[in-house]
């Protein structure tokens, strides 16, 4: 398989030398804070203050650099079907000070988070909300306890009336009752919140957050709202790096859908998502390759929490899943004509209605899957391959201190004790940096999971009162203290 993860990786060295690196074309500036007029983006304070401005003015070959803030799609319509386009030449760089910092062209993911938020209303509360009604899950018994939701169900699909209220009355509830069926307040919200169609890799989404999508469209698996709530990739192959999918829904793949698409996905998180099929990311017929992801707190009502697979030849390296749920494989669930290599990652944590251990991790009904050097809960062996075992990755705090997966406090940083670190394999690394932007080799071997132990321990949650007090008796003063894996200030 090595030999086809070389050649899809070509067009990755052609537009990234290293994650993150800049291409040094003609810079567009966005900044929601920019102060001068005219707001042409020529330069930070003269930025413009709309990202789909920018897009708009782009030319075929365009770095547009974004500062720090939450960007929405619909130019303040309420347009559900507005979305941040890619395309070929284009790269959409985040995390930038911006206008009125004293060095506006500073970037740092985590200090100056840039948001490319869904949430047209600006007023969603993942998991807040009232509790959902039993419309929106599977029972015994026919038709659910709200009258006007159970007749639109019914008119669609008279069985659910007539005999059980199965797990496909649910999936039609959650999309015709969304007011019973979401705790997030999210039934307003943009199909999806970033767009490509027919892009290449020289289209880049590098360093964002995308947030928010909600794609579970009323009108079945034709219909393009039900798939991708983040980022819906139709043909082509765009190159996305270092972003954080989050609380993005959909019936097929909540963070991301691929449909006929090759997308190249690298240093990447995937948390919070949710769909009815393929919590995270959804690949019919297509061939992506993911490097360095992270999928965590994804979820879903049918098959594959975190990953769902069909007709497609994924190569996924250096990811981890965790915390994912679904009905069925809420890590990983390959369909028909998978073709997936699996290295150097971690599937812990996702949990199933159907399935405990392995089976809550990854399913396929594909003979084509190849696992290596992977760190699988409950592994059996039965996959093959070499260099894989279950044992705990000991993740810092994989649920946060909440312990809920998929909220802003959770921190899959691997413990100086982990099995993960230096259990990789080299030979497939072709990025240098990982999740956090730090070397992907540490100590010779890479280490299995998005981020790489840096040589000392990430302390616990509740040992951060222990440093922090250490470090004022040595200093006699403040002592300011940001800790690996946690958002910035403007989350």
């Amino acid at each position: 398989m090595t030999p086809r993860l070389s050649r899809a990786l070509t067009p990755v060295i052609a537009v990234l030398s290293a994650a993150g690196t800049i291409r040094g074309q003609p810079v567009v500036y966005v900044d929601i804070n920019a102060t001068l007029s005219p707001h042409d983006g020529s330069s930070w304070c003269h930025a413009y203050t709309d990202l789909q401005a920018a897009l708009d003015a782009a030319t075929a070959v365009t770095d547009i650099r974004v500062a720090d803030g939450v960007y929405r799609p619909d130019r303040d319509t309420g347009d559900r079907a507005a979305t941040f386009q890619l395309t070929s030449g284009i790269a959409i760089y985040g995390g930038y000070a911006g206008c009125g910092a004293p060095d506006p062209d500073e970037r740092d993911l985590r200090v100056y988070e840039t948001v490319l938020s869904g949430d047209l209303n600006g007023d969603d509360v993942p998991g807040g909300g009232a509790p959902d009604s039993d419309c929106c899950a599977a029972h015994e018994t026919p038709g659910c306890e709200d009258a006007a939701c159970e007749a639109a169900v019914c008119a669609h699909l008279a069985d659910c009336c007539n005999d059980d209220w199965a797990v496909h009355c649910a999936l039609e509830a959650m999309a015709r009752c969304c007011l019973l069926c979401s705790d997030q307040n999210n039934c307003e919200n943009s199909y999806h919140v970033v767009n490509a169609t027919d892009a290449d890799a020289t289209a880049v989404l590098d360093g964002l957050t995308i947030t928010a999508g909600n794609a579970r469209g009323m009108d079945g698996s034709t219909a393009p709202t039900s798939f991708g709530g983040g980022l819906h990739v139709i043909g082509g192959g765009p190159t996305v790096n270092r972003c954080t999918f989050e609380n993005n829904e959909a019936r097929w793949g909540g963070g991301l859908a691929n449909d006929s698409g090759n997308p190249i996905v690298i240093n990447s998180v995937f948390i919070g998502n949710s769909a009815d099929v393929g919590g995270a990311m959804s690949n019919f017929s297509g061939a992506p390759v993911l490097i360095n992801g992270m999928f965590s707190g994804n979820r879903a009502s049918i098959d594959g929490g975190a990953v769902f697979n069909d007709l497609s030849s994924p190569t996924m390296t250096n990811c981890t899943l965790a915390g994912n749920s679904a009905f069925v494989a809420a890590g990983i669930r390959n369909y028909a004509a998978v073709e997936l290599t699996l290295t150097n990652c971690i599937l812990w944590g996702n949990t199933a209605e159907t399935g405990v251990g392995e089976d809550a991790q990854i399913i396929s009904t594909s003979s084509g899957v190849t696992v290596n050097h992977s760190c699988i809960e409950g592994w059996t062996g039965a996959f093959g391959g070499v260099g894989n075992f279950g044992l705990d990755p000991r993740f810092v705090d994989a649920d946060g201190p909440d312990e809920t997966y998929g909220t802003r406090d959770d921190d899959q940083h691997l413990q100086n004790n982990s099995p993960c670190i230096d259990a990789g394999d080299n030979t497939v690394v072709t990025i240098s940096t990982d999740l956090d932007g730090q070397p992907r080799i540490v100590n010779d071997i890479v280490d299995v999971g998005a981020d790489e132990f840096q040589g000392a321990g990430i302390p616990a949650a509740s040992e951060w009162g222990l440093v922090v007090t250490f470090l004022l008796l040595l200093t006699g003063g403040t002592v300011l203290v940001r800790r690996p894996g946690l958002t910035s200030p403007n989350a």
